[in-house]
């Protein structure tokens, strides 16, 4: 009987992953059938079931969850097997595994992705833009790129730099009290995840104010807070990279320019038990560089 190949672990891997024919047939670009009978394949070759199928349900068995928890761990050694011979190369290649949550995906992270593919043609990328919390041992990634504080200790961090930030509102609106103190907490519009909270603390020399956000408007995403800005709801604690380009279009405008609000610092977590191979190493260099020179994002 064949043996087992690794591309049948990471298809049962990604059924796992999906619980679904269809979903995993689409994301490993093959035929759902093709899912299938690599399923009854494995399973009639470890003389075990794996998972249990309905018309309408599929989840792992016992022994299918702990198979693919092994599987797992096979195709890490077989990825720490490929790194390696990347690293005696010394040039970048392979593929990057690369996760990222989506608004700072979608504001800068796409943009190194296409540098680093410029710049580095024997590379491709596997990016995973997500707001869920990942486990990047478990899951295979290269490289986790999160905004602020990293409090896992067996993890490494890398600092790229960091983030900037300024207070925004629409240019329809009155003009702010002139010190920020008075602003009303009803007029700011609260963020309500990511890598700062409600409070704002903003200062100006020896003169420093915290600003608590109160406003009628509550947003889990940065660009959904810009929106509400611009339409006029209250001002906004943005990113400098993406507020510009409202600014240059007229569509939002600066308030309390003279004061700095703390920046949120950007890091690359990469897994502790594993060396920084060329195409990691290669991408760092990108991200680095954009940090220093800046991201402005289209919007």
């Amino acid at each position: 009987m064949a043996t087992i190949t690794p591309a049948d672990l990471r298809t049962l891997l990604k059924l796992l992953d999906t619980r679904s024919f269809t979903a995993a047939a689409a994301a490993l670009d093959i035929d759902k059938s093709q899912v299938s009978r690599t399923v009854a394949r494995v399973e009639r070759r470890l003389g075990v079931r794996l998972f249990e199928r309905s018309t309408r349900t599929l989840r792992p068995t016992a022994v299918g969850t702990e198979i693919c928890a092994r599987a797992r761990e096979v195709l890490a050694g077989l990825h720490a097997i490929e790194d390696f011979a990347a690293t005696s190369r010394r040039t970048p290649s392979g593929t990057l595994r690369l996760g990222c949550g989506v608004e700072f995906g979608m504001l800068a992270v796409s943009g190194w992705i296409a540098q680093y593919l410029a710049r580095h043609p024997a590379v491709s990328v596997d990016a995973d833009f997500s707001n869920r919390v990942v486990d990047l041992i478990e899951e295979g990634f290269d490289v986790v790129i999160r905004l602020g504080p990293v409090v896992q200790p067996e993890l490494v961090s890398v600092t790229l730099g960091v983030l900037p930030y300024g207070l925004y509102a629409s240019p329809a609106r009155a003009a702010p009290p002139a010190h920020p103190g008075a602003f009303p907490a009803a007029e700011i519009l609260r963020f309500s995840a990511g890598s700062h909270g409600p409070g704002w603390r903003l200062v100006r020399g020896d003169d420093a104010v915290q600003m608590t956000a109160a406003g009628r408007v509550t947003i889990n995403n940065v660009y959904a807070l810009a929106d509400a800005a611009r339409a006029g709801f209250g001002v906004a604690r943005l990113p400098r990279p993406l507020a510009e380009a409202y600014v240059a279009r007229g569509e939002l405008r600066e308030v309390y320019a003279d004061w700095t609000l703390d920046p949120v610092t950007v890091h690359a977590v990469l897994p502790g038990n594993r060396y920084i191979a060329p195409k990691v190493s290669a991408f760092l260099d990108v991200a680095r560089a954009a940090m220093h020179m800046g991201t402005t994002p289209n919007v």
